[in-house]
């Protein structure tokens, strides 16, 4: 593939056509206990990242077939789009294996993941600015790397209530690693589509907040508020197991979950310090999800929201407009105290970082 051969032509077609069957094939293949993929899955993943990276970097103007095609093809590996959205790839090599269980031989979030494509920054970002001018296009998208934050949320969710006995996250524990990366992910991803998005409509205000909704609906909203916590988390949990399986798979959305977003996205709206910053409104839709997750415990939401979470650990979205959104920054971001973990509190104030990371790499900087 020549980079000064890529762009709205048969060429470019031909390339995106070639990713799109080898992913829609291969790119689901599960993989049980720890074993490696198969060699296709491999082979398709290196197409994939080749045909990515190569046009990405070359043009983000592209047909309607091509930007269908990529589109397909980047949804179907939304694991790597979480790791572009973050850092470069851990490797120089086009592909990369997650790690289906941990040293001790228990399951970890990727679970079942076979080979992945290690896509460049410039090369997603490329490939993102041009699925993002077509609406469904991004939302096809986006909804895929949802459902992997999702999964990998709720994992987290699902350790942390075995350990503390459905109990959440105590003030003087210690932050497990995977939620660390999990609210990091939350913020780079929402922030990577945003600069991808902007970079393309930027001229268009009324496209800009479009694109923004689609994010904040999609990404947190809809993926976020999870009835109950505890045992409640452990049964979602095994509801996405299937993910290598069927990368489309999201959790089923009922009467509570759209009630929640719209409670969400009409209290970002009335905050006075996220309805003009999608740094801070991104950190408090993952504080959200974590507090309808159980993550964070009842009496700590409480105790900045009363009545947040009521007796049968259900998060209460009612309870949600602009001022308590700005409580629930100020208590777990701006000024945390001895009623929040310090590690959680740190974590959430770095978020901003993740977020201007992941904004930079979409934008194409």
């Amino acid at each position: 593939m020549s980079h000064d051969d890529l762009g709205d032509n048969k060429w470019t077609d031909i390339w995106a056509k070639i990713a799109e069957c080898t992913s829609s094939a291969y790119a689901g293949e599960c993989v049980e206990g720890g074993a490696k993929g198969s060699w296709n899955a491999s082979c398709a993943a290196a197409l994939s990242a080749t045909v990515v990276n190569t046009i990405g970097e070359a043009t983000n103007e592209v047909s309607e077939a091509a930007r269908e095609d990529l589109t397909s093809t980047v949804a179907a590996y939304p694991w790597s789009v979480d790791q572009t959205a973050r850092t470069d790839g851990s490797s120089n090599e086009p592909v990369i294996m997650p790690a289906s269980v941990d040293g001790n031989g228990d399951a970890t979030w990727s679970y079942g993941m076979s080979y992945q494509p290690q896509f460049t920054s410039k090369g997603l970002s490329g490939v993102m600015q041009a699925i993002s001018r077509d609406a469904d296009d991004f939302q096809t998208v986006v909804d895929s790397v949802a459902t992997l934050e999702q999964r990998r949320m709720t994992f987290e969710a699902g350790v942390i209530s075995a350990a503390t006995d459905g109990q959440g996250l105590s003030t003087d524990a210690t932050m497990p690693t995977g939620l660390n990366n999990a609210i990091e992910a939350n913020s780079a991803t929402a922030a990577f589509f945003q600069g991808a998005s902007r970079a393309v409509v930027e001229d268009d205000a009324e496209e800009v907040d479009n694109r923004n909704k689609t994010i904040v609906d999609t990404l947190f909203g809809l993926s976020s508020f999870i009835p109950g916590p505890g045992g409640e988390v452990s049964r979602i949990w095994k509801d996405t197991w299937s993910f290598g399986k069927d990368t489309t798979k999201r959790i089923a959305q009922n009467a509570a979950t759209q009630d929640f977003t719209e409670h969400l996205t009409n209290a970002i709206d009335e905050s006075k310090i996220a309805k003009n910053d999608a740094s801070r409104a991104t950190t408090l839709t993952t504080i959200t999800q974590m507090i309808g997750l159980g993550i964070i415990s009842a009496g700590q939401a409480n105790a900045a929201v009363p009545g947040l979470v009521g007796g049968d650990g259900i998060l209460d979205s009612s309870k949600l407009d602009g001022t308590a959104l700005d409580t629930l920054y100020d208590r777990f971001v701006t000024n945390g105290d001895d009623t929040v973990n310090p590690d959680l509190h740190d974590q959430l104030t770095d978020a901003g970082d993740a977020y201007k990371t992941g904004y930079d790499r979409g934008h194409g900087e």
